[in-house]
């Protein structure tokens, strides 16, 4: 029967693609039941192993019509449809780009308007053109210029339904579309999608008199409004269309009708929503889900979207400039580059096939360039961006080519042969002449940013297209780390635009690389053994198999040639016991170790341990003593803590070392080719930038020590003589055994309740603090401190012991230390004043290649106004997911209404639940993203910051400020030599140097802080405002930040980051410790989906971790679950007096006018539960998913 359909056999395999899954195991024909065991492309549910279907070429087409019907009783009958002629012979489309693109269709109406307004005479000769509101502008007649660029400044219209500033309009010749044909269409079999797309936009827009109109319109002028009376009433609408027919094209006209939001108060709203009128009675509770008017699936919110979404494009204006603190010069690794050349010419390339690899991209160009230098650059060199862009400094003599080229295989075979058809096109030019005055620009071309980064990066490399991190050999020695793996050093090169200008920013990073080793040799290095006789434990095999995912291999048994193979995995059985089906006769199987003795007369020695597994079309075993591993692979796994401590130890070099570095690279790079070419000078001398330093905070200790307050010197300070502000009495138990599990449930069973701390020495093995964790924090409810046994000798550091106690005290229940600004009135910048939670917020993702979910963290601080207490929450998430999803959603309680939860929520609740005011403004540091996704943040984080606030109480509305905190990035800075005790071999950037001028954000407010002391050269941390409504001033901002990093509990010197993001950071890394093997992924991968496996959630936090001294936080299934709300929102306002009664928890009343709003909180006991006003009795606390973020 197969035969009969596929015309071929069934054992015929072939590998097409036809929405093609791969399917690796072996599966049965869907007609033949025969087994396959190759990559055969499957549809759907179905495997065949014959041809596709002859149907599946005649997807474009419809079925053709058999004839006309003839039953029945013929009568006549009128349509909605107007009959349209069309006498003109074409029209033509023309393509528009405007930059930066509007997000709001009304907007880029607007714009085409504007040059209709400005340019209709001499461009579209007083005609009227149509715009489709996506891409496309339609003309009757053909328009006098090919491509033309305008510059549009729109203001604020009278309704505000646009947005105002400056858009780039670049309208480009598409084609012409031929209309001769469509009062014939009923002959042809087929008609042109574009003729029909444009004879319906033309018409629909000139038959409304306006430049484009939508299918659709709404309004009052097409009929009478249809009151509902419950906050709703229905319009009239008019839809036009065309549409094509046998008898020829057709306007096709209907009035539907639509539901609007009538225009009323919001009480009104509600009143006629909920038919009622008593202003006095509190809501049930399937009312106050009823009056969340805002409701969109997962999401609840009450009034308005916050007029915060209409600034996404722009960060927050610099306040002004500080000037707390001693000034002082500094040397930064940026160089001034002056900028001669007036444009730069962008050029869109389009490759077919496309490569998957750059390196084959840029061998496409480097073709073209040989090939047709002449006749096209014009012995000039252009640069390729190595995606999509093609930079030249003067026009080409073409306006769109394409070339075909051929390559073929490189000697090192790292590129990919073929036939490539590749279309060179003009997209626009880029002005240059405004980027020396940016300073005095609120924005400047994103397009003029990256060409010029480009173009320096590759002109200074003398090559076509550079990266911007350049690793090689040639850039400093190789460092060995004696685990399979060495760390070289790399070249950075980068183009930013500051307040003085474009700067080349230029640094020597280092990243870890594979040892060309053979394989062999690189697993007995990273598992420390060379016993080849011995078969690998679980952790072993798990370790190699994620150590060498993804890594090319070459074998080395053959004489006569090589070949190259990509590791998959590993096999599941020994190299002795692996068997596999030799030759066409499946029946007949022969062992790995047999196949290489008598194919190649190899013996194999190392035949306990697995196979690797290589190959993608099928598997291929190859033993791990036949293959080597290819030199220059970068190693993109987490360093383990002896690696990253090697690395540090490696690359921490004095500051005048690491200047002398990257002079010489300075000095290497070809800048008489960028002055040639494009006109681009780079300075000789790095700039010199200003710079303060911040004083130093006092810390506070408890009165029972004999130092009660203290100075930190350099950035840091020591226990001696000082106590801790609150310390619970700890009693100890210990046991000694290998087996973690059982020896945690051993102590569990006999301590009972007695225990409140656990020390555990760490046995030898490592991966066991992960297991330990789990255990005690997820099943048994212990609190724990893990140490290693070389630090709990007998001549144990006394600094290590000091550390050890801080970790301790925090984690019972104690506090380490306060700012002594925390008791004078409005002593902390922005933070005494009024009632302030500060947030700390991270994603931790799994290692690249990997799957697994990506995890959360949140912290929230508690105790105002120290903030030295934080709770944290974490949440698993879809993989590589960076926006926080779970700050805010709905769940469904079992009667199914919708109840607000998320982390934001549950950490406002228990900053109530400690100090009984609400908090009054909000500070929320955020890492881990990038500039790129500055508006994503914007858009969904404080959004979801909103909905959770309106979610305690209506119009609870504190303002917000987001900081984002970059530590990533190749800003770096020295002392200058006329700084006061300069001498190389001491001079460090002293603790709280703090820049905002020179190479910042001209107009945005950001900041780059040291606060921390290094033993090398120092790399600030940079703090960008992307949002503010707290007004912040620059001192106010650079002071707080700076304060807050010598609150860090785990240590007594001021850290380099915010203490509340080093939290959220430890936070997302304790939850994936949670998830076990799955928390550093998987190489299999689940199918495509948009929600999260079960195995992949963070597990339950048992409750007397809860209810320690610790705060913790919940996360399940990929979010919050869903806590006991409330009939009435959490936040009451009330002008009555707050009383506590055992009875009855006290509600969660407005903050109280206080005239000292900086004295301390008073202290609580274990916070209370909110409370429930209609039922008496109290909402439980939540089961939590916890981590430690103060300690180990």
């Amino acid at each position: 029967m197969a035969k009969a359909v596929f015309g071929t056999p069934c054992s015929q395999l072939l590998s097409l693609v036809f929405r093609a899954h791969a399917f690796q195991t072996a599966k049965r024909c869907a007609f033949c039941k025969k087994f396959l065991y190759s990559h055969v492309a499957v549809d759907d549910d179905e495997m065949v192993c014959g041809e596709v279907p002859a149907y599946k070429e005649r997807v474009d087409s419809l079925a053709a019509r058999p004839g006309y019907g003839s039953a029945g009783k013929k009568l006549s009958i009128f349509t909605n449809y107007f009959g349209v002629s069309v006498n003109c012979p074409a029209i033509y489309q023309y393509k528009v780009s405007i930059h930066p693109e509007p997000k709001l269709g009304v907007t880029k109406k607007a714009v085409l308007s504007e040059i209709v307004k400005l340019h209709g005479e001499r461009v579209f000769r007083n005609k009227v053109p149509v715009f489709d509101a996506r891409k496309s502008l339609y003309t009757a007649h053909a328009l006098p210029i090919e491509s033309e660029t305008f510059v549009i400044k729109l203001d604020d219209d009278e309704d505000k339904t646009r947005t105002k500033g400056v858009h780039e309009v670049t309208i480009q010749f598409y084609k012409r579309i031929d209309l001769q044909d469509l009062q014939s269409y009923h002959t042809r079999r087929n008609a042109s999608q574009g003729a029909i797309q444009a004879i319906d936009a033309v018409v629909r827009a000139l038959l409304s008199s306006c430049l484009s109109a939508p299918g659709t319109i709404f309004s009052t002028k097409f009929g009478p409004i249809i009151d509902t009376q419950e906050g709703l009433e229905f319009w009239r609408g008019c839809y036009k269309g065309v549409r094509l027919s046998q008898i020829g094209p057709g306007l096709n006209i209907d009035i539907p009708a639509a539901p609007f939001y009538k225009p009323l108060p919001v009480v009104e709203f509600v009143a006629e929503l909920l038919n009622r009128t008593d202003v006095n009675q509190l809501f049930s509770t399937e009312e106050y889900d009823k009056s969340h008017v805002a409701v969109d699936d997962d999401e609840m919110v009450c009034g308005e979207v916050p007029a915060y979404k209409e600034r996404v494009d722009s960060l927050a204006a610099r306040p002004g400039y500080g000037s707390a603190g001693k000034k002082l010069s500094i040397f930064t690794n940026y160089f001034g580059v002056s900028v001669n050349c007036p444009a730069i010419y962008q050029y869109k390339v389009s490759i077919h096939p496309e490569p998957k690899l750059g390196v084959t991209k840029k061998a496409v160009l480097s073709e073209i360039v040989k090939l047709h230098g002449e006749r096209v650059f014009r012995n000039k060199v252009p640069v390729f961006d190595a995606r999509k862009s093609l930079y030249t400094a003067h026009a080409l003599p073409i306006e769109s080519e394409t070339f075909v080229i051929k390559l073929d295989d490189d000697e090192d075979k790292t590129r990919t042969k073929g036939v490539h058809e590749v279309t060179i096109q003009f997209y626009k030019r880029i002005d240059l002449q405004d980027l020396q005055s940016y300073h005095t620009r609120r924005n400047a071309s994103q397009g003029a940013i990256q060409a010029i980064d480009a173009v320096v990066r590759a002109l200074l490399s003398s090559c076509l297209s550079a990266p911007g991190t350049i690793f090689s050999t040639k850039f400093g020695p190789i460092i060995d780390t004696q685990e399979g793996l060495e760390f070289w050093r790399g070249c950075y090169k980068g183009v930013r635009l500051s307040q003085i200008g474009p700067g080349l920013n230029i640094d020597i990073p280092a990243a870890p690389f594979y040892k060309p080793l053979p394989v062999v040799e690189f697993v007995a290095e990273l598992l420390n053994r060379t016993d080849v006789n011995q078969l690998f434990s679980t952790e072993e095999y798990d370790k190699v198999e994620k150590a060498l995912q993804g890594v090319f291999v070459e074998t080395t048994h053959r004489t006569d040639k090589t070949i190259r193979y990509k590791i998959q995995g590993l096999s599941v059985v020994p190299l002795e016991d692996l068997m596999f089906a030799e030759g066409a006769k499946e029946n007949f199987t022969t062992t790995v170790v047999d196949y290489f003795q008598k194919r190649y007369k190899y013996k194999l020695k190392y035949i306990y341990w697995p196979c690797l597994q290589c190959g993608s079309s099928r598997d291929i075993f190859l033993p791990m003593e036949v293959c080597k591993i290819l030199p220059g692979q970068r190693y993109c796994r987490k360093l383990t803590t002896r690696q990253a401590a090697k690395l540090l130890k490696a690359t921490c070099e004095r500051p005048h070392i690491r200047k002398i570095a990257i002079m010489k690279v300075r000095n290497n790079c070809n800048v008489e080719r960028c002055v040639e070419e494009f006109g681009i000078k780079v300075n000789g001398l790095p700039a010199i930038v200003r710079g303060r330093i911040l004083p130093t905070p006092e810390l506070k200790y408890h009165v029972s020590g004999n130092e009660r307050t203290c100075v930190p010197t350099g950035g840091r300070w020591n226990m001696i003589n000082k106590d801790f502000k609150e310390r619970p009495l700890v009693p100890l138990w210990s046991i000694n055994d290998l087996n973690i599990a059982a020896a945690l449930k051993s102590i569990h069973s006999t301590a009972k309740e007695q225990l409140q701390l656990l020390i555990v020495i760490l046995p030898e093995e490592r991966g066991n603090y992960g297991k330990i964790k789990r255990v005690c924090e997820t099943k048994l409810g212990l609190v724990s401190q893990c140490c290693l046994p070389k630090n709990v000798k007998t001549d144990t550091n006394i600094k290590y012991l000091e550390n050890i106690a801080l970790k301790i005290n925090v984690k019972v229940g104690g506090r380490n230390t306060v700012l002594q600004q925390a008791f004078v009135h409005n002593g902390i910048p922005f933070v005494s004043d009024i009632p302030t939670i500060i947030f700390g917020a991270d994603v931790s993702h799994p290692p690249p290649g990997m799957y697994s979910s990506s995890i959360a963290g949140v912290v929230g601080s508690i105790d105002w106004p120290e903030v030295t207490t934080y709770r944290a929450v974490i949440s698993a998430q879809l993989e590589r997911q960076e926006i926080i999803g779970g700050l805010f959603h709905s769940t469904r309680d079992p009667k199914g209404c919708l109840k607000p939860d998320g982390m934001i929520r549950e950490l406002m609740m228990n900053f109530y639940q400690r100090n009984r005011r609400k908090p009054e403004r909000i500070i929320f540091y955020r890492d881990g993203i990038s500039e790129s996704q500055f508006s994503q943040v914007i858009i969904h984080e404080v959004d979801a910051i909103r909905k959770a606030c309106l979610s305690l109480q209506e119009d609870y509305l504190p303002p917000i400020s987001l900081v984002i905190v970059q530590k990533r990035h190749h800003t770096r800075i020295f002392p200058h030599t006329l700084c006061s005790n300069y001498t190389e071999q001491v001079a460090q950037i002293p603790s709280g140097t703090v820049i905002d001028q020179d190479i910042c954000h001209p107009s945005g407010f950001d900041f780059y802080l040291c606060s921390h002391t290094s033993q090398g050269n120092s790399r600030p941390t940079h703090y960008t405002v992307i949002f503010d409504e707290n007004h912040f001033t620059a001192d106010g901002l650079q002071l707080l930040t700076h304060n807050l990093c010598y609150m860090y509990a785990r240590c007594t010197r001021a850290v380099s980051i915010v203490p509340p993001v080093y939290y959220a950071h430890l936070a997302a890394a304790r939850g994936r410790s949670y998830l076990g093997k799955f928390g550093d992924g998987s190489s299999i991968r689940n199918e495509v989906s948009s929600e999260l496996p079960e195995f992949l959630n963070v597990p339950q936090i048992a409750d007397r971790v809860l209810g320690g001294g610790v705060w913790w936080g919940e996360a399940h299934g990929g979010r919050c679950p869903a806590m006991r709300l409330p009939k009435d929102p959490p936040f009451l306002l009330t002008s009555q007096p707050m009383i506590v009664r055992k009875s009855s928890p006290p509600t969660m009343a407005a903050s109280p006018p206080s005239t000292n709003s900086s004295s301390p909180a008073p202290s609580a006991s274990p916070p209370l539960a909110p409370s429930n006003p209609y039922g008496g009795g109290t909402t439980p606390p939540s089961l939590a998913r916890v981590i430690s973020p103060l300690g180990a």
